[in-house]
């Protein structure tokens, strides 16, 4: 479970490419990833964020950083990965299309618990539904390793 949540949490941060493993030619996603890894490249150009606060991110997703820094990088990469809405809207469709990689459509119904979830800013809403998601995928490893040891 924890393996997979922190599968996740790579693809959601987008981190930068010495995190997450060179997708092989094999790898239908290859050209996905690379795009994400510029995508984060960018974000970090753009925002001027610690990286460090990323890997920190990355490596302890049940203690993400509350930096403004932060919550911008998170933001901008959403934004040009199409979760969040030039206005700052959560669209939560794309992230569960991008999700069903990893878990069943069905599971992922519980992420609208976290639909109408806003902040301060976009930074914020971004960073408050990030904890969400991470939320709802924690109770779908749960329930699915119930359903595992039954």
């Amino acid at each position: 479970m924890k393996t997979k949540l922190s599968i996740i949490v790579v693809y959601i941060f987008v981190i930068s490419g010495q995190a997450v493993p060179t997708p092989t030619t094999n790898d239908p996603y290859a050209e996905d990833m690379k795009t994400r890894k510029q995508i984060a490249i960018d974000c970090v150009n753009q925002v001027h964020v610690d990286v460090k606060q990323i890997e920190k991110a990355m490596h302890s997703p049940n203690e993400l950083p509350s930096d403004n820094k932060y919550k911008q990088f998170l933001s901008c990469s959403y934004k040009k990965q199409k979760f969040q809405s030039e206005k700052g809207e959560m669209l939560y469709d794309n992230i569960s299309d991008f999700l069903t990689r990893f878990y069943n459509r069905s599971d992922l119904k519980v992420l609208d618990k976290c639909k109408g979830i806003t902040g301060e800013d976009d930074g914020d809403t971004a960073y408050n539904s990030l904890k969400c998601i991470l939320r709802c995928l924690k109770e779908i490893n749960a329930d699915s390793d119930k359903s595992s040891r039954r």
